[in-house]
């Protein structure tokens, strides 16, 4: 009985959601609602068991169901009919089971079926009654067979409320079908015939009907021909830079021959091992150039994960950039390195059918499996795409996904092959909305191909008001990943509005990203309950199949299955797993066809509506998951007995990842995060990982989910460090915020956030819930300070007032000189070798020696196409007085700080040591932020290359930065006071600052075993005192953004600050000056100007020269600059790097130059004076190279 009500339930279910415009009211009562509708589909019906059967079968099919009921209605009472089916049940078979409770039902006598009625609603027991005659019934959701008098038609009787009459023409036709296959052949198991109806096969060939042309061509082929096309149009955009088609096509040509000379052949796999940048885009462009395919590894995954890729793949060679990696056995190569290769076009034979790319996704027996695709699906999609989406050269792509995700792929050809720009979002535009929206306004995006269901809900839910209008050049998005709940849409909808067109894609890795589309109506129903996924794009055929591989009729849920021009090769060296998921078509076995294991079911208008998963495969944030291969690296654990991880839904909609576990020892294990950290990425680590004392099972033996996944709420996860609660005001307001973004009841101080199930995205929640109180917290704040204690503690230390006015400067003098034993009559300047000779200071530097000295000079460039002319291009940029017989003197050498020996053979290296006689190190990494292991590279053990080519006897002259001793000075002024410098053995904040003093600290030591040099702490490199003249990317300096935002707003901050102005050609003609003296050795000289002014004296000139700044407090300029950034976009840029530290500040440090000014004393060196004169030409320049505004007269 309770096996008959369940069936019924699942059944009345399934009924009641075929049709998803059919609401099904609970408690209709009234017979007026009873609309009998007659049809003469039952034609030669004889006898009633034919119907009976014939119905069970139906029901069998659409349900799948083993225990089927069906009631008999006669002799005015309701009698059940059950039939136990299973797939070789045979008519005859089922017929005899109906025939004898018939005649069970026959015999009974008055009394018995009075008792077998008595108290029971048995129309409960299924929704189909079959009768002689109708059954009054209050159930409007029952269907009622009646026949006719003479039994040769049946009337289905149904409610027209809820019932569509189109829905119960289709049963009946399916009903039909069974009554004539039975009917040829009693012997025909019920799983022999397909209850699929003609009409219903017509809808599947509509739908499948995509068959479209598209080139026969290559990824690289259809490249080509945008470049011709398209030279000047910007192709890649970023907040580093951009570069046209043509400048595109040339930097990757010079990365493919590259590769090419490195042993890359046709077939063979590249990796690529860098963070997101446009550059990834033209590393994917170079590899499929030289006839390789590309595999994008992520330097954010964990360190065993990024080497079972690599060694899975069997890469040829690992194409990186500024992240090193170790690879046992495998070339990597730097795209640096391409700068010295031809920017011919490389004129390979690619094939369409070629692998054009490999993507891993989780694999379900713990690791990861590659999927290759071919350049043939690309060009197919693209094709498509452009027609359906009308893409043009005009259309701005938002790149937005990770490039280890094949999502990456449409989105970035696309743009590629239209012509358009595409602008690749860095990672704080991918986490922050406000971000964001930013760059969509800056760049005028037009199109979101491939954006995450989770940050469409962000932007729809925490977008501020006044910055939705930011969105406004958006024309198209799309959305994937995972299933897309209509709230979203709604909320979409109704906060950024209805002009954005929204697309709902689908498609497994497998197919080529994309399979199935659906354009979402701008107005949506107030009963729809879901977004359907679509019709299949050009060269796409879906069919909707059951357990026996027949295709499920309009509604009935069925397994998705995938042909396509797209369909991958396979996995990679996994051949049981592609035999597995790629299958012979059961209707054109020469071809195969791909099953994704996606329950969905057909609707009637064609679309396909996505229902679950039928294994234990979930989506994470867009992620593809295999639960399995979270289980089996939880497993891993010595100490782990059992383990279950399953998906759930938040109150958001998004799913996140809990794991239960039990232990051999009956204890928690609290470093098991850390554990799975290491070998999983991020979306991949549980959000919650709950110890339990013994895992719930089924009465099947099985682990009963349902069951884990009540208990969430009742276990805290494993605390990872003792509850320590909130003290103050501030800790219990974090505290709060991270419980409810958290679903945790109990947070401590000392937790850490990325351990206790947050993610970016929840960053973004906590902040919002936080805005209020806690104005100065950033997203950045959250990587640094992990923790509720750690976080308080930055508000806290922000909010202390920055304007306090202090009463005296602090002076840092330089450091003591170190003494020598024997001191030289004179410094030999002969030979010199240079590094840093393009750059703003070493090109001035080149120049003081040529003009002063006689020495030829041995520059280190990285290694390019000209290395000698590239030099000589920057020289006379600078300076228009080079003469010929200066230029001899330059000797080009091809080199990098970052390899063994600067990149040259060691006999070349040992050759120029023998040779020099003094060594100048002016090149580094000059950037503020950035990989620490590059600057570690770089510019220490860069440092220590260029002492080892000193050994030999040459004075050695480093340029350093003045920043060291400023940070110094804000924690150790104490320790400077007592005893007149500072503990060097210290990290610095700043990752640029921090390198320079390690790499000062290896030439102070060498210094004191003997090695004779000087180390110089330039300062704030400013213009040339007679031309004006500065550095030729200028927007790169932080000093002169500051003066154009002060220009641009109208307005200056009242700071005390004493400012340098070092003129270039005083610290170049210093240097150049005091290394010729063989007196001024052991020194640290500080070369900035002798005589810094007042912040308010430079605003005063600056007034002078025509512009009117008003000072106001920090505070107020920092605010107008946000008011006037929502209306101009370079404002914007600007007010940002300000608050983000390149901005004014109140400062109490002065640089002092006392040693310094002995020698400039010496020396008679002429020191420009910082008055209007110097800041009229300062600003001159600015205005000529358009840089900042005009000078109002």
């Amino acid at each position: 009985m309770k096996l008959a009500i369940s069936y019924n339930e699942m059944v009345k279910e399934f009924l009641g959601k075929v049709e998803g415009s059919i609401k099904i009211p609970k408690d209709v009562q009234g017979t007026e609602l009873r609309i009998k509708r007659k049809t003469e589909l039952f034609s030669n019906l004889t006898h009633i068991v034919d119907l009976i059967g014939a119905t069970a079968t139906w029901l069998y099919h659409i349900s799948k169901e083993k225990h089927i009921v069906v009631l008999y209605h006669v002799r005015g009472s309701l009698f059940p009919i059950t039939i136990e089916v299973s797939n070789f049940l045979s008519y005859e078979s089922l017929n005899l089971q109906i025939e004898e409770q018939l005649e069970q039902i026959k015999e009974m006598n008055e009394e018995e079926i009075e008792e077998f009625q008595n108290g029971n609603t048995l129309y409960e027991m299924s929704p189909i009654i079959i009768g002689e005659t109708y059954y009054e019934l209050q159930d409007t959701n029952t269907l009622q067979f009646v026949f006719s008098k003479n039994m040769q038609s049946v009337e289905i009787i149904f409610n027209s409320v809820n019932w569509k009459e189109t829905t119960i023409t289709r049963y009946a036709q399916q009903i039909q079908g069974v009554l004539i296959n039975k009917s040829q052949n009693k012997n025909n198991h019920i799983n022999d015939f397909n209850i699929i109806t003609e009409a219903e096969m017509a809808l599947y060939s509509q739908v499948n009907d995509t068959t479209a042309v598209y080139p026969e061509k290559s990824i690289v082929d259809m490249f080509y021909n945008t470049v011709t096309q398209f030279p000047n149009r910007i192709a890649l955009s970023s907040r580093e830079g951009t570069l046209t088609y043509e400048e595109l096509n040339k930097k990757s040509n010079q990365i493919a021959h590259m590769l090419i000379k490195n042993g890359v052949q046709l077939g063979d796999y590249v990796g690529i091992f860098m963070k997101r940048s446009i550059d990834t885009v033209v590393s994917m462009v170079a590899i499929l150039k030289a006839g390789a395919a590309y595999v994008p590894i992520d330097p954010d995954y964990p360190e065993s994960r990024i080497q079972y890729i690599i060694q899975d793949s069997q890469a040829k060679v690992i194409l990186m950039k500024e992240t090193p990696i170790t690879c046992d056995g495998v070339q990597t190569v730097s795209m640096y390195d391409s700068e010295t290769y031809e920017d011919t076009d490389v004129k390979l034979s690619i094939h369409c059918d070629d692998i054009a790319y490999m993507i891993y996704t989780s694999g379900s027996t713990g690791n990861p499996k590659g999927t290759m695709l071919a350049h043939r699906g690309v060009v197919n999609l693209y094709t498509w795409m452009k027609k359906q989406y009308e893409l043009t050269e005009e259309d701005v792509f938002a790149q937005f996904p990770s490039f280890s995700f094949d999502a990456s792929v449409w989105e970035s050809f696309a743009s590629l092959f239209c012509g358009g720009n595409l602008y690749v979002l860095l990672e704080e535009e991918r986490l922050s909305v406000e971000a964001f929206a930013n760059a969509i306004y800056k760049v005028k995006a037009t199109s979101i191909l491939a954006l995450a269901t989770i940050f469409v809900r962000q932007v729809a839910t925490y977008l501020a008001e006044e910055d939705i209008y930011k969105l406004a050049s958006l024309k198209r998005i799309a959305i994937g990943g995972e299933m897309l709940p209509v709230e979203v849409i709604k909320l979409w909808r109704e906060r950024i509005g209805t002009n954005v067109e929204i697309h709902n894609v689908y498609g497994p890795t497998e197919c080529t990203v994309v399979t199935t589309t659906y354009k979402i109506p701008s107005q949506l129903n107030e009963d729809v309950a879901s977004i359907p996924i679509g019709k299949p794009c050009a060269n796409y055929q879906v069919m909707i199949l059951d357990e026996n591989m027949n295709l499920c009729p309009i509604g009935v849920p069925g397994e998705l299955y995938i042909d396509s021009v797209g369909l991958a090769k396979g996995y990679f060296n996994k051949p049981n797993k592609t035999i597995e998921a790629f299958i012979p078509n059961p209707f054109n076995p020469i071809v195969n066809i791909y099953k994704t294991g996606d329950i969905v079911k057909l609707l009637e208008d064609g679309n396909i509506e996505f229902l679950h998963r039928k294994d234990d495969q979930v989506k994470i944030r867009g992620h593809r998951i295999e639960l399995g291969e979270i289980q089996s690296k939880i497993s891993q654990n010595h100490n782990i007995k059992e383990n279950a991880v399953f998906a759930k839904k938040s109150k958001e909609g998004s799913q996140y990842l809990i794991a239960f576990y039990t232990t051999l020892n009956k204890k928690e294990i609290p470093e098991l995060v850390y554990q799975l950290q290491e070998q999983l990425p991020d979306y991949m680590v549980p959000s919650k990982l709950i110890y339990i004392n013994e895992l719930p099972l089924t009465p099947n033996k099985k682990i009963d989910v349902k069951k884990l996944a009540q208990l969430e709420e009742k276990y805290e996860p494993v605390r990872l460090q003792e509850y320590v609660a909130p003290s103050n005001k501030a800790e219990k307001q974090i505290a709060n915020a991270w419980a409810e973004v958290l679903g945790i009841s109990k947070v401590g101080v000392h937790d850490d956030f990325f351990t206790i199930g947050g993610h970016s995205l929840k960053v973004l929640r906590v902040l919002t819930l936080l805005k209020e109180d806690f104005s100065h917290l950033t997203i950045q704040d959250f990587f640094k300070e992990r923790t509720i204690y750690g976080l308080a503690r930055i508000e806290r230390e922000v909010k202390v007032e920055k304007e306090e006015v202090f009463r005296e400067y602090k002076v840092i003098h330089e450091p003591d000189t170190i003494t020598y034993a024997n001191v030289l009559e004179e410094n030999q300047i002969s030979n010199v070798f240079l590094t840093g000779a393009t750059g703003y200071l070493g090109s001035h530097i080149l120049y003081e020696l040529l003009r002063d000295t006689s020495a030829t000079i041995y520059c280190l460039v990285r290694p390019t196409k000209d290395v000698q002319q590239r030099i000589i291009d920057t020289l006379t940029g600078y300076f228009n007085d080079v003469c010929e017989e200066w230029l001899q003197r330059i000797q080009a050498v091809a080199g990098d700080l970052g390899e063994e020996y600067l990149g040259m053979s060691e006999e070349e290296f040992m050759f120029i040591s023998s040779k020099m006689d003094t060594i100048i190190h002016c090149g580094a990494d000059v950037r503020h932020f950035g990989d620490v292991k590059q600057f570690e590279n770089i510019n220490v053990q860069g440092t220590s290359r260029m002492l080892a080519l000193a050994e030999k006897g040459a004075t050695f002259h480093f340029i350093s930065t003045i920043g060291i001793p400023l940070e110094l000075a804000v924690d150790q002024w104490d320790t400077y006071m007592k005893t007149g410098d500072f503990n060097y053995s210290v990290d610095l904040e700043n990752v640029y600052s921090n390198s320079k003093l390690q790499a000062e600290n290896i030439v102070r030591e060498a210094m004191k075993n003997g090695l004779r040099g000087n180390i110089y702490r330039a300062g704030n490199l400013a213009c040339h005192s007679e031309t004006g003249s500065f550095q030729q990317n200028i927007e790169g300096n932080a000093f002169y953004r500051l003066i154009k935002t002060m220009l641009l707003i109208g307005k200056a901050p009242n700071v005390k600050w004493k400012v340098d102005f070092t003129p270039i050609d005083f610290a170049s003609k210093s240097i150049v000056s005091y290394l010729q003296d063989s007196k001024i050795i052991g020194e640290t000289l500080h070369i900035c100007h002798p005589h810094q002014i007042e912040f308010e004296q430079f605003i005063q000139l600056i007034g002078e020269c025509g512009y009117n700044l008003e000072m106001v407090p920090l505070s107020e300029y920092v605010n107008t600059g946000l008011a006037l950034a929502k209306g101009n976009e370079v404002i914007a840029e600007l007010i940002a790097s300000q608050v983000a530290g390149d901005g004014a500040q109140q400062s109490e440090i002065v640089m002092g130059t006392r040693r310094t000014n002995k020698w400039i004393k010496k020396k008679e060196l002429i020191v420009p004076a910082i008055n209007k004169e110097f800041i009229q030409q300062l600003l001159a320049h600015g205005e000529k190279v358009g840089y900042f505004p005009k000078i109002m007269k």
